[in-house]
């Protein structure tokens, strides 16, 4: 009793699937490790500059260099989508999208670079109210 040609062809298929999904799982598994060793690198360099930063200013300091290092990678993305939409400009196809994932890219980093923004603004305005709380207060003359 043989197996049928369309058997053999599902088992493969299912086997190029599953090691697709591997490999997609190892890049992502690499690719949270890159993200998380830039994300404590950004710290770091954002809390020397704050040496008696509040842990609420800490926690926000923590986000934005999340963010950070989330926006380096959305730059290096965009930089890499948009040089293979030029390569490929004159397949029609290809090229539309590629042009959609570099608008979506796009947006994802300026998105991303708002919040950043917001987020160290954020914790400006938490570090100046910290300061403003611990001056001495004026003494007021009649």
């Amino acid at each position: 009793m043989g197996r049928s040609d369309a058997h053999i062809e599902d088992d493969a298929g299912a086997v190029s699937q599953k090691s697709a999904q591997d490999h997609t799982d190892r890049l992502s598994a690499r690719w949270r490790d890159n993200h998380a060793k830039r994300t404590v690198e950004i710290e770091a360099e954002l809390l020397k500059d704050r040496p008696g930063a509040t842990c609420d200013e800490r926690t926000l300091l923590h986000l934005a260099a999340h963010d950070a290092a989330l926006c380096d990678r959305l730059a290096e993305a965009e930089l890499q989508v948009s040089e293979r939409l030029v390569a490929l400009v004159d397949n029609a196809t290809v090229s539309g999208a590629l042009a959609k994932g570099l608008q979506r890219t796009i947006a994802c980093r300026e998105a991303c670079a708002r919040r950043l923004r917001d987020l160290l603004q954020a914790a400006a305005v938490l570090r100046g109210q910290h300061k403003l709380a611990t001056v001495t207060p004026i003494k007021r003359v009649a």
